[in-house]
C-alpha cells in the first residue's frame, strides 16, 4: 500500500495560534491516519524552495500536545512570496532565471537521497512522470547522481527507475522513504535500466 505524505508549512504573520494548529494537525492525523508520513518545512516557503524539512517522528507525534501551550510557529516562518521572483533570487532561494513556483512544485515531488539513507547520498530522486505511469511503471526516478558520491559508487545511474526495496515494490517517494528511514542493515534496490531489471546492493 502506498504511503501518503503530508507536508506542514507556516507562512505570513506569526499568529499566536500557529503552534497550536500545528500540534492539533499532528494529533489529528495520529488519530485518523497514523500511517501517514508527516514532514514540516522549516521557515515557511524558504524551506520549501530549498528542500529544508524535518520528519515528524513518533517521538514528536507523542509530544505534539505540548504545542498548544505556545504561540508563534514551532517550524519557523518567513515572509517569502513565491510570486516575487526578484526577492527569491536576492535571498538565494532560487537561481536567476528560475521560477519559484516551478521550483516549489518540483520540491514537493522530489528529494535528495541523503535525506533517506547515507548509502544513496548524491542521488536526486523524484516521482515518476505521468508519461512513465501510463506505461504501467511505478517507482522513483533517479534524476541525477553526483560523480564520486555514495550513490554512484553503489551503482545508481541517472535515469534509473527504482521499483522495489528488497522484495517490496514501491509506487513512489513516500514508499521509498518509509522503507529506508530506519536504515536497514542490508539495502537492496531493484531498478529498471534500459528496459532491464537490475539489483543493486547498497554498501
Amino acid at each position: 500500500m502506498a504511503v501518503t505524505t503530508v507536508a506542514l508549512l507556516t507562512a505570513g504573520g506569526l499568529a499566536p495560534c500557529l503552534s497550536s494548529a500545528v500540534g492539533g494537525l499532528i494529533e489529528r492525523y495520529g488519530e485518523v491516519a497514523p500511517e501517514v508520513r508527516i514532514i514540516a518545512y522549516r521557515n515557511g516557503y524558504a524551506g520549501l524552495l530549498t528542500g529544508d524539512f524535518a520528519e515528524v517522528t513518533d517521538a514528536v507525534r507523542a509530544a505534539a500536545g505540548r504545542l498548544h501551550a505556545f504561540g508563534g510557529s514551532p517550524i519557523g516562518n518567513s515572509r517569502v512570496k513565491l510570486t516575487n521572483v526578484a526577492d527569491c533570487v536576492r535571498r538565494g532561494l532560487v537561481q536567476p532565471g528560475q521560477d519559484p513556483l516551478h521550483v516549489a512544485a518540483e520540491q514537493l515531488s522530489s528529494t535528495q537521497g541523503s535525506k533517506l539513507d547515507p548509502r544513496i547520498t548524491g542521488a536526486d530522486l523524484s516521482e515518476v512522470s505521468e508519461r512513465v505511469r501510463r506505461q504501467g511503471l511505478n517507482g522513483v526516478s533517479v534524476t541525477r547522481v553526483a560523480a564520486g558520491s555514495a550513490a554512484a559508487q553503489n551503482g545508481l545511474n541517472q535515469g534509473d527507475l527504482i521499483v522495489a526495496v528488497g522484495q517490496v515494490q514501491i509506487s513512489g517517494l513516500a514508499d521509498l522513504t518509509s522503507l529506508t528511514q530506519k536504515h536497514p542493515r542490508q539495502l537492496e534496490l531493484a531498478v529498471v535500466r534500459d528496459r532491464n531489471l537490475e539489483f543493486l546492493s547498497m554498501q
